[in-house]
């Protein structure tokens, strides 16, 4: 009976809502200012056309960060940059489908006593890569990666609309400090 009681005790002050975000590698422990630029001029592009937005990104952070005086996004033919990066970006997401649908059911058949126990995961992934050339010369390829997951509970599962976008932006900064990090 005692068991029982401080059983229903945990389920009940464990809530029933609550959201997490965790981005790995996180970009809060990660170098992103620069005391002094390394570069006066950095050329950007894309090397395919679903990545413009996130190499735009990529370029405006390269600037704010102080990594170089001035950002050029998009190159243009007649730019002189003293650093070229071409960089591809791919997003991809994983609902975890079958096991969401799965603590759902049980959320659903133990009459809610299980909903506190229950996280929903959606996982992210941002990949990036980056072709440096300096002078004609390429210098190097740099690929960087980060995952985010977006945990919620089934009463919070309406938040995923403003959680997720929140962390596929700290998972693009992440990737972002990471290629510049790598960028000598």
């Amino acid at each position: 009976m005692i068991k029982a009681i401080l059983m229903l005790a945990v389920l009940f002050f464990s809530g029933c809502t609550g959201t997490q975000i965790k981005v790995t590698p996180d970009p809060a422990n990660m170098s992103s200012n620069y005391q002094q630029s390394r570069y006066e001029t950095v050329g950007v592009s894309s090397l395919n056309s679903s990545s413009g937005q996130m190499s735009e990104g990529f370029s405006n952070t390269l600037k704010t960060s102080g990594f170089a005086k001035k950002s050029l996004y998009p190159l243009r033919a007649d730019d002189k940059p003293d650093l070229t990066i071409e960089t591809d970006f791919k997003v991809s997401s994983n609902e975890n489908t079958g096991s969401n649908f799965t603590k759902s059911f049980f959320t659903g058949f133990t009459l809610f006593l299980l909903e506190p126990v229950f996280w929903y995961d959606f996982d992210y992934t941002v990949e990036a890569s980056a072709i440096v050339t300096k002078a004609g010369n390429r210098v190097g390829r740099y690929e960087a990666k980060a995952d985010a997951t977006v945990s919620v509970k089934w009463l919070n599962l309406r938040d995923l609309k403003e959680q997720a976008p929140k962390a596929l932006g700290e998972a693009q900064k992440s990737v972002y400090y990471q290629l510049m990090n790598q960028i000598r």
